[in-house]
């Protein structure tokens, strides 16, 4: 049986076991990961290993930071692994026998790097149904109840849509390039603007999701519609609030800054967005490249 990793700490022991118990059908070995935790490191620490900028902008708190790290753990192993990598978020609900509808729904793809199996339903959903139409679509409802997730995610036959933009990483299966992309494309943590055409503004990445959304264009990148995974939305409030608790100085920060009130913040972030797009082009064209050497060295 494939493995899954579901992604948690210590303390989260209780919805631990609810995840493994609501999801006993998933078809997955589901296995504990446990993360990294904001007592385990300082910024100054961070910056000196070059995992984080200097002036990363505080806004990226350290149980954003911490979340962050706890992925590049898993796609540093993923990056190594034999095939494909499945990670969860411990408040998910999977779809049953996910691993046969994810091979039913990805045998007509040449390549993937990753695929979003779900997504936040408070955001958007950003993608490409065909070469000239893409969805950019939100959800009528934010906060899914249980009943209403497990309605969602066990309806037959899902598809796969290349992907531009969604939130959160409740759920994914990563491929070693894509793990290897990934890493590249979103460490060090930096400040990095990223244009959201289905929100109709820009904002300044500061959670490991948003960041993705400069990448995903960049990859192989799918996701299921319908999914075939969800979040508890309600453990993602309670998840927000004891973070924003972590630095309540913080919260007295402007959300704008004087260039911005002076109407000059647009061009900038325009700019940008664009200046961040090809970076992260760049170091996902590099990672491609080697590991497509490496393949044909194989």
């Amino acid at each position: 049986m494939q493995k899954g990793l579901i992604l948690t700490i210590p303390k989260n022991a209780r919805r631990l076991e609810t995840f493994l118990d609501a999801n006993r059908r998933s078809g997955l070995d589901l296995v504990p990961y446990f993360g990294v935790e904001p007592h385990m490191f300082t910024r100054d620490e961070l910056v000196v290993q070059g995992l984080i900028h200097e002036d990363l902008h505080p806004r990226f708190r350290p149980g954003y930071i911490a979340h962050a790290l706890s992925c590049r753990s898993i796609w540093i192993e993923a990056a190594q692994a034999a095939g494909p990598t499945y990670v969860f978020e411990d408040d998910a609900y999977l779809a049953d026998d996910l691993p046969a509808k994810v091979a039913l729904a990805t045998a007509g793809l040449s390549d993937w790097d990753i695929v979003l199996l779900g997504y936040n339903t408070d955001s958007i959903l950003d993608i490409l149904l065909s070469d000239e139409m893409r969805l950019l679509s939100k959800f009528s409802v934010r906060n899914p109840s249980p009943e209403q997730i497990q309605a969602i995610i066990q309806q037959p036959n899902p598809r796969v849509f290349r992907l531009h933009q969604a939130f959160a990483t409740c759920g994914y299966v990563i491929s070693p390039r894509g793990a290897q992309a990934c890493l590249e494309a979103c460490f060090p943590l930096g400040n990095v603007v990223v244009h959201v055409p289905a929100l109709g503004r820009s904002l300044l990445t500061y959670t490991l999701d948003c960041t993705l959304n400069t990448v995903y264009r960049h990859l192989r990148a799918y996701a299921f519609l319908p999914p075939l995974g969800a979040r508890n939305q309600r453990s993602c409030k309670l998840d927000h609030h004891l973070r924003a608790r972590e630095a309540p100085k913080m919260d007295a920060l402007p959300e704008h800054s004087p260039a911005e009130n002076l109407g000059t913040m647009p061009a900038i972030r325009r700019f940008q967005s664009r200046q961040s797009g090809y970076d992260v082009a760049l170091k996902i064209h590099s990672v491609v490249q080697r590991m497509s050497l490496f393949e044909c060295q194989r």
